[in-house]
């Protein structure tokens, strides 16, 4: 098992780290992960043309996108911890992620993300459901457009298990399907010239990504008793998205 911190050197004195959330004692970075970008954009013009001159250096070391979304609607949470976009990447492992960052060329493209976006949130799960990895030469699934994303925080467990015993054993009806349930794993922080590490903010313990062919559905399933009952430790953030890859 992989779970002491992965790093890369990218500039003089400069290192980026992967390190295994101390709370996840399941945490494996030798295993496939699951980048979660949560984001505003500002300027969506240069996200998208940075969109198109990464996704090459993605592929590239295996990874492909599992799922891209705008939000159409806000349900419940925080209005601090909103946020209008969500990209969820699968790499298969931590050094494959770290092999992409060593590219100079890739970090360079990279520049164009930063100034494309804000409130940038970013960090790992591991994947707890057994839906299907993104398929095809364009890593494309063909679902439906109307997701429920459900991101939790403060009460997860550490192991994760009660949490995902009581996902399975919801009751679903009305074709509600889970695309994706992920748990805090890791998170990614730079070091300089040895110095200590210093972890990017990530605040997303769980996060639930819910598939349904109309919002009522969705609906009924949140506002279930079970549902209900799953939600009551947890600080919950939860939106309808528009699924656009």
């Amino acid at each position: 098992m992989s779970s002491v911190t992965n790093s890369v050197r990218i500039g003089s004195g400069t290192k980026i780290h992967i390190t295994p959330s101390a709370t996840d004692h399941e945490s494996d970075l030798g295993q496939p992960i699951y980048a979660v970008n949560w984001f505003d954009l500002k300027r969506s013009w240069l996200y998208n043309l940075y969109g198109i001159l990464a996704y090459p250096h993605v592929r590239k070391v295996g990874g492909r996108i599992h799922f891209k979304g705008v939000l159409k609607e806000k349900w419940e949470g925080l209005p601090e911890l909103d946020r209008d976009n969500l990209l969820i990447v699968r790499y298969p492992d931590a050094e494959s992620f770290l092999s992409m960052l060593s590219s100079k060329i890739f970090l360079l493209k990279s520049l164009l993300r930063i100034n494309a976006v804000t409130d940038f949130v970013f960090g790992f799960t591991r994947r707890v459901d057994n839906g299907p990895d993104p398929v095809g030469k364009s890593g494309k699934y063909a679902g439906s457009s109307c997701y429920l994303v459900h991101i939790f925080s403060n009460g997860n467990n550490g192991n994760g298990k009660p949490v995902v015993d009581q996902i399975r054993a919801l009751k679903t009806e009305n074709n509600q399907i889970l695309h994706f349930f992920g748990l805090k794993t890791a998170t990614i922080g730079r070091s300089k010239d040895g110095g200590q590490i210093k972890d990017n903010p990530f605040f997303i313990d769980g996060i639930l990504v819910w598939e349904a062919g109309e919002i009522q559905a969705l609906k009924q399933l949140i506002y279930s008793l079970g549902y209900q009952q799953f939600k009551i430790p947890f600080r919950n953030q939860i939106y309808l998205f528009h699924r656009v890859y």
